[in-house]
């Protein structure tokens, strides 16, 4: 095997076709970095939608007296369990009393607690760091998101009236077949097994028919990150993650999903979407086997995503913990007057340069293994890259 790969999600997946040195660098190198403000908000959103999600799951799942209006009779009340200690028990007595404002504000509370003031930009400086933080990741924007999605016409997408399956129904399933095999050695262990699928579910819902309909928010805008130009149905028809959550739930989880609905809550828009199970499987075969074959990891020739979102074209090795590169960091440029400056590589550039080494005999000098063990994030090992 020349680029491992012991397991997909839709993220590495979709990277991978989108340019595969940065898919190497980010699950191979381990060289991640810390989320932006967009992912902070949408960590946020997705937050306080699962936890909407939770309390009709909980209440739809109670046995209790109700009167003939349907509301519940004495006192009782249910409580949803939220991942942080401080924020743990709530209860409602009824889902759709719940004050959704005060929901999103202490989510929100809780979120930006965990920020490091010292990431946010100069732009968003403030006079306290809490301030700053909040500047960068704007509370109304978050509340402008939800209040989209709740309120949206036809259809409502408000998870406390829907008959709610699963929420962030996390996955990982084994492929048995005969072509998702791998087998290499990594500093002198041997990894093989079968190729797993992981991933995690925004919400699968119940329809009247007894079939189910997966859901995926989306906080952000459909653009095409390459072009700039708004995505069709055709591009979400052939989207591989929203394809790979199709395939996991029929083939594998046992459900029958009839659907999946993609919600833009900033555009109050939706797609319903429809997948092939083989043509999806034989995407995921391609991948795996590309990637198998591969011992030089093509950079995407868009530059405009290299340029606006890439953060291993945007940033030096200086701010991840990896072990000394074999090469100089450094090297001479002139810019367009002349002036002669030194620069450093990109990391998608310094990651390039081991693989575009060659000898005398214009052989490829470094593997991909071979440049893990070079230059990999110094606690990143195969058994944290097959385990997560």
């Amino acid at each position: 095997m020349t680029v491992p790969c012991t397991y997909l999600r839709s993220s590495s997946a979709t990277q991978w076709e989108s340019c595969q040195l940065s898919c190497y660098i980010n699950h191979c190198l381990g060289v991640r970095y810390p989320s932006g403000p967009a992912a902070h908000a949408g960590s946020i959103t997705h937050e306080v939608l699962e936890i909407l999600a939770n309390c009709k799951k909980i209440q739809q799942e109670d046995c209790y007296d109700v009167n003939e209006t349907g509301e519940p009779v004495g006192e009782t009340k249910y409580y949803y369990q939220h991942s942080r200690s401080t924020y743990l028990h709530r209860g409602f007595n009824n889902v759709n009393e719940i004050d959704v404002d005060k929901l999103i504000q202490d989510v929100y509370e809780l979120h930006i607690q965990d920020i490091n003031p010292a990431r946010v930009p100069k732009t968003y400086q403030r006079k306290t760091p809490e301030a700053s933080v909040r500047a960068w990741i704007p509370l109304k924007k978050i509340q402008t998101s939800i209040n989209n999605l709740l309120t949206m016409k036809p259809r409502s997408f408000d998870p406390r009236g829907m008959d709610v399956y699963a929420t962030e129904h996390k996955f990982d399933v084994e492929v048995k077949e005969p072509w998702s095999k791998y087998h290499f050695t990594f500093k002198n262990k041997e990894y093989k097994g079968n190729l797993r699928l992981k991933g995690s579910i925004d919400l699968i819902t119940r329809l009247p028919d007894g079939t189910f309909e997966i859901l995926d928010w989306k906080s952000g805008v459909s653009d095409n990150l390459a072009t700039g130009e708004k995505k069709t149905y055709e591009d979400y028809a052939s989207d591989l993650q929203l394809g790979l959550y199709w395939l996991v739930c029929r083939k594998y989880l046992g459900l029958d999903v009839s659907h999946i609905t993609v919600i833009f809550m900033n555009e109050q828009s939706c797609y319903t979407l429809f997948f092939d199970d083989e043509l999806v499987m034989n995407r995921i075969k391609f991948i795996f086997e590309e990637m198998k074959s591969c011992t030089l990891p093509k950079k995407t020739t868009c530059e405009n995503y290299c340029f606006r979102y890439c953060p291993y074209f945007k940033n030096s090795f200086d701010d991840v913990k990896t072990k000394p590169l074999v090469r100089a960091r450094e090297y001479n440029w002139v810019n367009e007057v002349g002036l002669n400056v030194v620069k450093k590589y990109k990391i998608c550039g310094q990651t390039s340069l081991y693989f575009n080494q060659a000898n005398e005999q214009g052989r490829q000098l470094y593997s991909p293994l071979e440049i893990m063990e070079s230059i990999a994030r110094i606690e990143h090992n195969l058994d944290e890259y097959v385990n997560t």
